[in-house]
């Protein structure tokens, strides 16, 4: 699987420099999709898949893409308590303007 990960990983990494275009590796992560809680992956690096000697990828159990936070085991909580925080703060916000004179 990880070998499989770090071609796709060089197809792309060619293919955008083919078009002169280049990846942010500090900004790249890994993550890999489970049903169970025994995989602990967070922090760890693909120490094959380096662009560049001083920079890797980062594996983590969850991420956000396009505004939606993705967990390894697929669970709906931490995007749903994430969007629930930002509701709470922009009512805050509001009721503290309705307050003003």
């Amino acid at each position: 699987m990880i070998d499989s990960a770090i071609a796709r990983f060089w197809e792309v990494i060619c293919w955008l420099w083919n078009n002169g275009l280049e990846a942010n590796p500090s900004k790249t992560e890994l993550i890999t999709f489970t049903n169970t809680c025994q995989l602990d992956l967070t922090g760890g690096n693909i120490l094959e898949a380096r662009p560049t000697p001083t920079d890797n990828i980062t594996m983590t159990t969850s991420l956000r893409y396009l505004g939606v936070f993705i967990t390894n085991n697929l669970d709906w909580m931490l995007h749903v308590k994430t969007m629930v925080s930002c509701a709470k703060s922009t009512i805050r916000g509001v009721s503290i303007l309705g307050n003003s004179v």
